[in-house]
């Protein structure tokens, strides 16, 4: 392994060498919509009956949040050759569970920059 590993610093190819290697995005190096319009985007999210199109059609409202969602599941993807530009590819390799976490967080750090 160590020789594969050499190899691909010599030819320049970009390489990780586990998922964790690259921290996941900061949030304030985009520009998210508003506590609110995540709050409503986390009700979507608990929805029993969800649309993937329609969540991918709320979303793009938000250049910001869709770029961030894509910098997020890029950050997860071992392979460097394959990145992610759908955000419906990156709902399904994030999964919902850590969708509904990450807007969770989101709100959570626009209520304690509120009372800041």
């Amino acid at each position: 392994m160590a020789d594969s590993i050499e190899q691909a610093l010599r030819s320049g190819r970009r390489i990780r060498m586990d998922r964790h290697h690259t921290p996941p995005p900061a949030p304030h190096l985009f520009e998210l919509p508003n506590r609110y319009e995540l709050q409503r985007l986390q009700l979507l999210l608990d929805d029993d009956d969800l649309d993937l199109q329609k969540l991918r059609a709320e979303i793009s409202l938000s250049e910001g949040l869709q770029r961030y969602i894509l910098a997020f599941a890029n950050s997860r993807v071992a392979s460097m050759t394959n990145r992610i530009t759908d955000p419906v590819h990156a709902f399904a390799l994030l999964g919902m569970n850590r969708l509904r976490r990450m807007l969770a967080n989101l709100i959570e750090q626009h209520q304690m920059s509120a009372t800041a």
